[in-house]
């Protein structure tokens, strides 16, 4: 029965439409880098329409999840912070949705 249920869903998880458009190394050691990184997807214009009409899960330990946060509560809330002045922010940005790996939550979990 459970091998039934993975047979299903075989095509779901097919790598079939996949298109790698560049690898490209990244320091993501700040909310500018993150920032910068997210541009990097965004200015794909090909991508544009996607992002219009999906949201985008971003897979990420917990500095990812805490810069790409603080990028979205500026981009949400018009943080007028000092720090955040600076900051500009893409207007699909709001389509990435960060995600913590599962990995970091079973990390939490081990006694």
């Amino acid at each position: 029965m459970y091998d039934d249920a993975i047979s299903e869903h075989k095509e779901e998880r097919s790598m079939k439409n996949i298109k790698i458009i560049g690898v490209q190394n990244q320091n993501l050691k700040s909310i500018n880098d993150y920032l910068d990184a997210l541009k990097i997807i965004t200015s794909i214009e090909s991508f544009h329409p996607y992002l219009q009409e999906n949201i985008i899960p971003v897979i990420a330990n917990w500095p990812g999840q805490y810069f790409i946060r603080k990028i979205l509560t500026h981009y949400y809330k018009k943080v007028d912070i000092e720090y955040f002045n600076s900051l500009i922010v893409p207007d699909n940005i709001s389509n990435f949705i960060p995600i913590i790996e599962s990995l970091h939550i079973s990390l939490n979990f081990e006694n």
